[in-house]
Order: structure tokens, then C-alpha cells, then sequence
């Protein structure tokens, strides 16, 4: 579904992505990891079409996307949900959910029915859709912005470090619904900080050195690699 070949990212002279190459098959959840400032959140801002390539391409369902812009790419249904949550704080929790549907927004039947089967994902949400989501807790904002993401109608989704910042038993939470999700059918680029819960998860992983993918291989064999444990896992 997802084909990234040789993709190149500076930031002005200081490069930040190294011509790395990952796939992602349809249906599937691969996890890119590694330390702080490997690089792994520009590779999805990349993705995304957020920040330009330097060289490389980027293709999706066999269409090159490399130069389209992130609007494009969420017509096609590329859908990120980014690191922070990134809400718009003065607005409610229904107003911010909704946002997602503005590429749909002339197909209002079909987003009731989007909006349905979110509450159903996210029930804790229910009896919030009016809170200003300046008010909520960081489990609750990152349910929100799950939602967000779901209402694009996305074939695959780039989820980024969706463990910051929250409490373990919210950490559980969000990853079952990750993998729910993934049984649902939606192909997901993973990034994240935990590798034990991201390669867990993964029927593919990628480690990211200094802008350079170092390993590659099943999320279970990365997982009992003694270079990754003693590396990432402190084993």
C-alpha cells in the first residue's frame, strides 16, 4: 500500500532523513523506532507531505505522491494523526471530531454514519462532544484525535508517538484500540518511542538511527534481537 524508496529530509543544510526506504502492505501495522531525534516523526511529516523531500518518492496504491500536497494525500486517504494531539483547544470535542470530515463535507449522511462508529470505538467521548478540548485529559485528547483522523476516511493511517504523555493504563487503552483497528482493516505506520508495545504490535519494524533505517525485519524478531534489547530495552 505505503512505498517509501531513498526519501531524503533536511532541515535548511542539516540533513534529517538519510535516503531511507519502508514498506507498509495493506492491512498490515509496521512500527518505525528508535531513540529521540532519530528522525522518525519528520519520516511521517514526509509522508504526510507536512515537510518537503529532498529526493526520494513516495508512493501509495501505486500512485506517486511524492510532490502532492497533504490535502491530496488525505483525498486518497493517507491520514495522519500527530505526535501532541495538535486539537484546537477553543473548540468542542464534537467541533474538533468533525474537522476531519471537511474533505467530505458535502456527504453529510455518510458522516453521521463515520461519527457512529467512532463513539462506538471511543464510548468515553459520549457524554463530552461539548467540553471545549482545551478541558480534557491526554487520554482524552488523543481519543479525539484518533477520531479526527477516522472521520477522513482513511485507507491508511501515521500515527505518531501515541504514548507520550500518558498514564500507563491509558497507554494499554489506546494501543488495543490501535490493534482493533488494524483487525478492522486499516494498513497503520506506527511511530513510537516504546518499542515493546510498537514491535509487539507490528507484523513489520524499522529502526531508525541518525536518520538511517539500521534494522529492518518482523516486529517479533526485532524484538528478541539481543542488539535491539540491549540497545532500546536496557536487556
Amino acid at each position: 500500500m505505503l512505498k517509501v524508496e531513498n526519501l531524503a529530509v533536511s532541515y535548511g543544510d542539516i540533513p534529517v532523513l538519510r535516503e531511507i526506504s519502508l514498506e507498509v502492505e495493506k492491512g498490515k501495522l509496521a512500527s518505525l523506532v528508535g531513540s529521540n531525534n532519530a528522525g522518525k516523526s519528520t519520516a511521517l511529516k514526509a509522508i504526510m507531505g507536512l515537510v518537503p523531500a529532498r529526493s526520494g518518492k513516495v508512493t501509495f496504491e501505486g500512485r506517486d505522491i511524492t510532490t502532492l500536497p497533504p490535502h491530496k494525500r488525505s483525498a486518497y486517504g493517507v491520514t495522519m494523526i500527530p505526535e501532541a494531539w495538535q486539537l484546537f483547544d477553543e473548540m468542542s470535542v464534537e467541533e474538533n471530531i468533525m474537522m476531519g470530515a471537511f474533505l467530505w463535507r458535502k456527504e453529510p449522511e455518510k458522516n453521521r454514519e463515520k461519527f457512529t462508529e467512532c463513539m462506538e470505538l471511543f464510548p468515553a467521548l459520549k457524554d463530552k462532544l461539548r467540553r471545549r478540548a482545551a478541558n480534557l485529559s491526554g487520554g482524552e485528547r488523543q481519543m479525539v484525535s484518533m477520531c479526527r483522523a477516522l472521520m477522513s476516511r482513511p485507507k491508511l493511517l501515521l500515527i505518531d508517538e501515541p504514548s507520550m504523555g500518558l498514564a500507563p493504563v491509558v497507554v494499554d487503552q489506546i494501543f488495543r484500540i490501535i490493534e482493533e483497528l488494524n483487525i478492522k482493516g486499516f494498513s497503520i505506520l506506527l511511530v513510537e518511542q516504546n518499542l515493546q508495545l510498537a514491535l509487539k504490535a507490528a507484523s513489520h519494524g524499522y529502526v531508525l538511527e541518525h536518520g538511517v533505517i539500521a534494522m529492518a525485519d518482523t516486529g517479533a524478531a526485532l524484538l528478541a534481537d539481543d542488539n535491539v534489547r540491549k540497545r532500546y530495552l536496557g536487556v
